[in-house]
């Protein structure tokens, strides 16, 4: 029974709520509606200009956008050519770098080769030299002997005369 009593209170407590409080006023009055009416014209060519405007605006931004396009796939094409030169540009310089060691390893062989020609050269010159010292050497030793041994016989021969 407490409970049918509870929903009766709060039941009589809601009408005298409603009851007392202010009714809500009137959101537009007739004349403001035969107002609104008459004002349409003025409001349909003020909001077919912001109509425009937006969709000149709009196809400003579009412009710009396909302007931006046109700009980032020449700037991304400009930067694949860059990419590719730099490739192209590496690869040349590591078949140089490579042709570089080449020419340096043969221009120290020939350095080499050409060091050794001149060994061989003065080891040749030396020995020639040394065969002509050794030829000269034996004819002046045959030469002298031969003058040695005519003197020798010429005074053992003057002797005899002499002692004769």
């Amino acid at each position: 029974m407490g409970g049918r009593r509870l929903l009766r209170h709060g039941f009589v407590l809601a009408l005298l709520l409603s009851v007392a409080l202010p009714a809500l006023p009137a959101e537009a009055g007739m004349f403001d509606r035969i107002r609104d009416i008459y004002n349409a014209p003025d409001k349909v060519d003020e909001l077919r200009e912001q109509y425009e405007e937006t969709a000149r605006s709009l196809e400003e931004q579009r412009r710009k956008l396909t302007e931006a396009e046109a700009s980032l796939d020449a700037y991304s094409a400009e930067q694949e050519r860059m990419r590719a030169e730099n490739e192209l540009y590496r690869q040349q310089n590591e078949e140089l770098r490579t042709q570089n060691t080449l020419l340096t390893d043969r221009l120290e062989q020939l350095e080499k080769d050409k060091a050794d020609k001149q060994a061989m050269y003065r080891r040749w010159m030396t020995m020639i030299g040394a065969a002509v010292a050794l030829v000269v050497g034996y004819v002046l030793s045959i030469r002298l002997w031969r003058y040695s041994e005519w003197r020798r016989r010429k005074r053992l021969r003057g002797g005899m005369r002499n002692a004769g």
